[in-house]
């Protein structure tokens, strides 16, 4: 039997209309859990931008050659910033493609939009130096709104190369 989102049996590897092949679910929901289980602690903790500046400044010093990464650091957002851009970025890329119907795809950003909110209100309650900052917030969305988009880039060049590959089988 086929629906309009491909077979009824298996699905389209990505995205709503489909679930992740089965092979693949277990590694994406793998890479949620350990992403939550390492970021939240560290988001909560009074040190956490400290445990930040250490990270990139390790893959400042490691992956850019002194000679060139002064003169364009300026130019990068505050570490702070890009990781909460890529941290929420990830988690809602990772919501859109282990979704498999728009309504769960609606629950999963609406979780990590939540969880993003949740964080940040948390913080000036379990630590003493953290405030809710505005700029987080920002960050946080920015990040959620870039992983949405590619996420549903990801389904949609999918759709296309899945439809692609059919209508080439179909006339052969």
């Amino acid at each position: 039997m086929t629906t309009a989102g491909g077979d009824a049996r298996t699905g389209t590897p990505f995205g709503p209309g489909g679930r992740p092949t089965a092979g693949l679910r277990p590694w994406l929901a793998g890479v949620v859990v350990l992403g939550a289980v390492l970021a939240v602690p560290i988001m909560l903790l009074d040190r956490a931008p400290d445990v930040f500046d250490r990270i990139t400044d390790e893959i400042e010093e490691r992956w850019f050659p002194d000679v060139w990464w002064h003169d364009i650091k300026p130019l990068v957002p505050e570490a702070d910033v890009v990781m909460h851009v890529v941290l929420f970025g990830g988690l809602a890329l990772l919501a859109a493609l282990l979704a498999w119907s728009w309504p769960v795809l609606l629950a999963g950003q609406a979780a990590v939009f939540g969880g993003a909110f949740a964080l940040e209100l948390l913080q000036p309650l379990v630590t003493s130096s953290r405030d809710i900052e505005v700029h987080d917030m920002v960050s946080n969305v920015s990040g959620q709104a870039l992983g949405l988009l590619v996420g549903l880039a990801l389904i949609g060049l999918e759709r296309w190369w899945s439809r692609r590959r059919s209508g080439e089988r179909a006339s052969l």
